[in-house]
């Protein structure tokens, strides 16, 4: 029963500090940091990683862009 109450204190204590109470947004420190970044255009997207992709001749003709 002591080690059940342990492990849920540290459990609380470890939600707590993961955990902003008052729900604020991260301060940033400079301009830049703000900054949003439009990557559309030709870049071309698929989740995962293989290393045929690497393959200048590998047909991505069907990956999201």
């Amino acid at each position: 029963m002591k080690l059940v109450l342990w492990i849920a204190g540290m459990l609380i204590m470890l939600l707590n500090a993961c955990v902003d109470v008052n729900n604020n947004p991260p301060q940033h420190n400079t301009e830049t940091e703000k900054q949003v970044l439009n990557l559309s255009g030709r870049w071309k997207f698929n989740i995962g990683d293989k290393a045929e992709w690497k393959d200048e001749n590998f047909d991505d003709s069907k990956w999201e862009k």
